[in-house]
């Protein structure tokens, strides 16, 4: 976001365009973090203030793909809860912040 002297602001995406976020609440029994349930490993995350998160791993080259949007939920009072689309993809999780 930028202000001009005379008080206009414009705010501009460099690099990705913003996908399409599908707002749902994160399945019972599933916490923050990973959750482990037999061989399938889910994970959810909080970021508030994010309007839309990636997972990336191998099995998405390292990169963002519209496939992997996760989806948001806000019904937390504690904040913006994220979790995968679909979560049965195998991870392997790499912090990019």
């Amino acid at each position: 976001t930028a202000t001009d002297a005379q008080g206009r602001t414009t705010t501009a995406e460099i690099g990705l365009t913003p996908p399409a976020v599908v707002d749902a609440p994160v399945p019972a029994g599933l916490r923050d973090g990973i959750t482990v349930s037999g061989l399938t490993a889910t994970l959810v995350l909080r970021a508030p203030g994010k309007r839309y998160v990636y997972a990336i791993g191998d099995f998405s080259g390292w990169a963002p793909q519209e496939a992997y949007v996760m989806k948001r939920d806000n019904t937390d009072p504690l904040g913006t809860r994220w979790w995968p689309q679909n979560p049965k993809t195998p991870w392997m999780l790499k912090d990019l912040s």
